[in-house]
């Protein structure tokens, strides 16, 4: 079992469950209203006007993340630009569970790893990348206990 002194030396699998997260973020975007008018790339984005970010967009934009679709846990090794991460929001509008949805990932893909044996069924499965990347099969896998 992982008990919480364990969670600070999982340093690894800390940087899959962001990579996990910033390739397959949940909310595929994020709406907001302009409080204010906002000049952005020669546009007037009006008082009152909804605005939608599309967080996939950001999240794999190259300007931000050198091969961004590639899952690559390394490139958290460095601190990312601030505002290129908006899986859970931002500022005081973060989502309030973003700690407990990573620390469920992080147990999660720690059992797996330790206790099962696993395999994809179909590794060349196509990916449909909207919203965000996912095997068209949903990724059917058998897994087979270790014995301790």
């Amino acid at each position: 079992m992982i008990t919480h002194d364990d969670l600070p030396r999982m340093k690894y699998t800390a940087k899959v469950v962001e990579e996990t997260i910033r390739m397959a973020n949940v909310a595929p975007m994020v709406h907001r209203v302009a409080n204010r008018d906002v000049e952005y790339g020669g546009y007037t984005i009006p008082t009152g006007w909804p605005v939608l970010v599309w967080v996939r967009s950001l999240h794999t934009d190259p300007v931000y993340y050198q091969d961004p679709l590639t899952f690559n846990p390394e490139r958290w090794d460095k601190q990312v630009k601030p505002g290129t991460y908006q899986a859970f929001g931002g500022g005081y509008r973060i989502c309030a569970g973003n700690m407990l949805a990573k620390l469920q990932i992080t147990i999660m893909l720690h059992h797996l790893s330790i206790g099962y044996e696993w395999e994809l069924l179909n590794p060349d499965a196509k990916i449909n990348y909207l919203p965000h990347p996912r095997p068209l099969d949903g990724a059917a896998m058998t897994f087979r206990k270790l014995r301790a």
